[in-house]
């Protein structure tokens, strides 16, 4: 191989080495925020409203599990309470979240309890957990990770920008509140031509209780500094960046006025956050499940749907309106489908009297099959049905025996006959 030819796969070979090693040398979180900035963030009212208004419309869904077994189901609802679901939707503020799974036996199957553990405690490494170094049993954990990218792979915490806004803000209101202490006073002005220290002393008696007599000339006048320090906008310019930066927009109660468009706007970009936190829940939901399953060896399904109960899916009842029509009578949804999708209780039809399947609009009773059968001579349709058989023995060709029995003319074993034929079907349908 030429000299050239290695020289430049081996500086290709090394390009490639430093790629993958920068690859893995990316920088993380070093730091996280301490629990007293995070509770200073929490307890500011425009982050406390946000952050309410946006996790509602995940927690506000009603959480459907379908399972054939009831004793699962309820245990199931039981562990993903409303609790866990609002603690699971904390993860777009942190970037990354940790549940501890403590198993409970209960009905010879061990169940998980999820409790929430310091994120900040924990790394990923190749999509492995880890505590302090430690490498963290599947089935001990579940994760979950918002917004993560090449350069941030444990997410990016809305703690991070939500923290210099509020900090922006606090040292706004600190400044003003120190500022209106000790200017804040209204100032006490005399004018006179007279002796300035007379009217002093006089002005200082006054302002402790006693009364002041003043020449008819003087004057007096209180005087309060001005605000022309913007503190009002500067406070609303930081409340709204920190809804635009939960909600997407700064469309909410304190808005004074606004567009129809710029309404519609923030709420198809508030649809979208939530959408974004329900698939995030449904996907702690899912692993939850998934580990419970396999844990016990449950082969069965076990699905779940989140649903707003108050919303009974109109769109989706249309259209499942028209696919029963199109496909008539004989198609029906089944009750885990209708639980699943609309979570309506499904009572099964236990009828007293079986009915028998016909084309009627009126179903007839099983006792109506018993009165055909008593109408049938069997030892009369028998001789005539000897008949039949003799005129096909003696017939040369099918075309021979057909035209012999199509000239056989019996109206009483024709009715006989029919009624044979109807009592025959409805047999091979009951016996299905």
């Amino acid at each position: 191989m030429p000299k050239n030819t290695k020289t430049k796969k081996r500086t290709l070979y090394q390009l490639q080495k430093n790629i993958l090693l920068f690859s893995n040398e990316l920088p993380v979180y070093k730091e996280w925020l301490d629990d007293f900035e995070i509770q200073k963030i929490e307890s500011d009212a425009s982050v406390l409203s946000a952050v309410s208004i946006r996790k509602s419309t995940s927690l506000k869904k009603e959480l459907v599990i379908t399972t054939k077994n009831k004793a699962i189901k309820g245990e199931l609802e039981k562990i993903l309470n409303y609790n866990f679901r609002s603690q699971v939707l904390d993860t777009f503020l942190q970037g990354f979240s940790v549940f501890e799974l403590n198993w409970y036996e209960k009905e010879y199957l061990f169940y998980p309890k999820p409790i929430e553990r310091d994120y900040r405690m924990f790394s990923l490494q190749d999509e492995k957990l880890f505590y302090n170094l430690q490498e963290v049993d599947r089935y001990k954990a579940i994760h979950l990770i918002s917004r993560a990218k090449f350069n941030a792979p444990l997410g990016r915490p809305l703690y991070y920008t939500l923290f210099w806004l509020r900090k922006f803000k606090a040292a706004s209101l600190e400044f003003w509140i120190e500022f209106l202490e000790r200017f804040g006073t209204p100032w006490v002005v005399g004018k006179t031509d007279g002796d300035k220290n007379i009217l002093a002393e006089e002005l200082y008696s006054m302002l402790g209780g006693d009364v002041a007599v003043i020449e008819e000339n003087d004057n007096i006048e209180l005087q309060t500094p001005t605000n022309k320090g913007g503190f009002k906008e500067i406070v609303e310019y930081l409340d709204n960046q920190i809804n635009r930066a939960i909600l997407g927009g700064n469309l909410t109660a304190n808005v004074q006025s606004g567009s129809y468009a710029a309404a519609k706007t923030h709420k198809e970009l508030s649809e979208d956050l939530a959408l974004s936190d329900t698939n995030l829940l449904k996907e702690a939901i899912k692993e939850l499940i998934a580990k419970f399953k396999e844990l016990n060896y449950i082969k069965e399904n076990i699905e779940f749907t989140l649903k707003d109960q108050d919303d009974p899916n109109i769109e989706l009842a249309t259209r499942d309106a028209n696919i029963k029509n199109i496909m008539g009578d004989n198609f029906k949804f089944t009750k885990e489908y209708l639980v699943r999708t609309y979570g309506i209780d499904i009572e099964e039809n236990h009828s007293s009297q079986k009915l028998i399947p016909n084309k009627t609009k009126n179903p007839k009773p099983l006792s109506y099959q018993d009165d055909q059968l008593k109408e049938l001579d069997t030892k009369k349709l028998s001789n005539e049905l000897e008949q039949i058989y003799t005129i096909i023995a003696s017939s040369s060709s099918y075309e021979e025996a057909l035209s012999k029995i199509e000239k056989f003319d019996n109206p009483k074993f024709e009715s006989m006959l029919e009624s044979y034929i109807f009592a025959n079907g409805v047999l091979s349908e009951l016996e299905q």
